[in-house]
């Protein structure tokens, strides 16, 4: 039995179970998936291991057959008799009646058919007649086989499915010591220790101290040995149904090691166009929380839809969608936190290239108050802010733009803001002189004198509008205080902007004027 693993390259240990992804999981039948949630009772394991392969009305009718093959195989007849010879009767009624020929691949509803049997199917066989008469057993698990033991503890009746001529097992010293040897031999066990806890004690731990599983558990047994024949049979979207199942009956390490390198097989096809797909995908990197490469493959394929579905086909909703599940549904905080940069980052590209400029403006910031330190969106956000005070300045847009300063200190050293604000600075001073405004021309002359002797970062400075706003500043103080006062103004341009030919004609023109 399950001899044919499939060989799978890397090896997770998991540290946490996920629910099994629904839309995944097809069922053979509405029985099969109620029963998967809901079975509680041996009838209904053993309705529940048929209906896998049945429809509802042969499971049930094969269920029916066989609570009257039990009826018949007339145990209270052999009450008198003991244990051992009992359960030795009832282990070659059992073979003759139902266990034709062991085939390792069979499937459980195979048994009623054709007589073909796995030891896990018959040992579910034989615990649920074992219910039946009420005999105590236990269903032993070992990496690669199920048999049962009958009367634990006390008689410790073996029930090896596997053997019809042999199965039936109660060894005595020699069997035992036999066995011991083979397995010292085949390496199972460990000569010394055998030796240091003696031969019968040995015998029993390797027999009778494996796994125990439930009914509930073996039925699981059959789904994980059906999910390892359709992976073997590249039938993957078969095999996560039967595996997913498996999960829900027997949690177990081994069924979501194999769940997850499944979803691994199913996601190499997956268009990552619809939700569902991508519910597989963060399944299979929640489960493999070491392994970097999914992680980048995560961001590959998000970085695909963004380019397909906002870019191209303007389907802003579809992004929206798989952002917003990802943002709930993926554990690792590192790959959350680049899907969320890259989700914000494009909003705010597409929003601006669609002039939808405060979306993009809600993004960036959005992007700067997640990570402070990352220089990209700083510098689109400057991108965007920069054209919008490019127009002619007013007093509205110079506070507008101060107040961008204030909130985003890091503007207030960008060459291209600094830029903005000497131009703004430079083109009110001149504005305000022209209209005879003293007050706010003196205010706006004085703000940019400060700028100049402040920054000298400018990526565009425009020396001629300074000198302009200087000059016309000159022309105000030549006619409100007279010659000497305006050749201060211009003196004090000249400090800024040497050599300025505008200024130094405005001083000649002064200083041989009359008046």
């Amino acid at each position: 039995m399950m001899k044919n693993l499939l060989l799978i390259s890397s090896f997770f240990v998991f540290s946490y179970s996920l629910k099994a992804q629904e839309h995944f999981i097809s069922y053979h039948n509405d029985t099969e998936k109620t029963l998967i949630a809901n079975a509680k009772l041996p009838d209904d394991y053993m309705k529940l291991a048929l209906a896998a392969k049945m429809n509802e009305a042969d499971a049930n009718a094969t269920v029916a057959q066989l609570n009257d093959r039990i009826k018949q195989l007339d145990w209270e007849s052999t009450a008198n008799q003991k244990p051992e010879k009992r359960l030795k009767q009832l282990f070659q009624m059992v073979h003759a009646t139902f266990l034709k020929r062991y085939e390792e691949k069979a499937s459980f509803d195979r048994l009623f058919t054709t007589g073909e049997y796995q030891c896990a199917g018959a040992s579910i066989l034989y615990a649920y007649i074992l219910d039946k008469f009420q005999v105590p057993y236990e269903i032993k698990e070992m990496p690669t086989h199920v048999y049962v033991v009958a009367y634990p503890g006390s008689y410790n009746i073996l029930l090896e499915t596997t053997d019809p001529a042999k199965g039936y097992f109660v060894p005595d010293a020699k069997t035992k010591e036999n066995y011991i040897n083979a397995l010292i031999k085949a390496k199972y066990l460990d000569a010394d220790y055998v030796k240091k806890v003696g031969t019968d004690k040995a015998f029993d731990e390797f027999f009778y101290s494996k796994t125990n599983i439930s009914l509930k558990e073996a039925v699981g047994v059959l789904y994980y040995n059906d999910a390892i024949e359709e992976m073997d049979d590249t039938k993957y979207n078969d095999a996560y149904s039967s595996i997913a199942k498996a999960q829900v009956l027997y949690p177990a390490k081994k069924n979501e090691f194999l769940q997850n390198a499944i979803m691994e097989e199913l996601v190499k096809n997956f268009k990552f166009e619809d939700v569902k797909d991508w519910e597989g995908l963060v399944y299979n990197v929640n489960s493999s929380n070491s392994d970097e490469d999914k992680k980048k493959y995560v961001e590959f394929q998000f970085d695909n839809l963004i380019q397909k579905k906002l870019w191209k086909a303007a389907q802003k909703n579809k992004v929206d969608e798989v952002h917003d599940y990802l943002e709930k549904n993926l554990k690792d905080s590192t790959l959350k936190n680049d899907i969320e940069d890259e989700y914000l980052m494009e909003n705010a590209r597409y929003a601006y290239t669609s002039n939808n400029y405060d979306d993009a403006q809600t993004y960036i910031e959005k992007a700067i108050a997640r990570n402070p330190a990352n220089p990209q969106p700083k510098s689109m956000l400057t991108d965007m802010i920069g054209p919008r005070f490019n127009g002619q300045p007013s007093v509205e847009t110079v506070k507008s733009l101060d107040q961008y300063i204030a909130k985003y200190p890091f503007l207030g050293s960008d060459p291209r803001i600094r830029s903005i604000c000497l131009y703004s600075y430079s083109y009110l001073t001149y504005y305000y002189f022209s209209i005879n405004d003293g007050q706010q021309g003196d205010k706006y002359l004085k703000t940019m004198c400060n700028e100049l002797d402040t920054h000298n970062n400018y990526l565009n400075r425009n020396d001629a509008q300074i000198a302009m706003a200087f000059g016309k500043a000159s022309e105000f103080y030549y006619r409100k205080n007279g010659k000497s006062k305006s050749i201060d103004v211009l003196n004090i341009g000249l400090k800024y902007v040497p050599a300025n030919e505008l200024l130094l004609r405005k001083i000649k023109v002064l200083k041989d004027s009359k008046y």
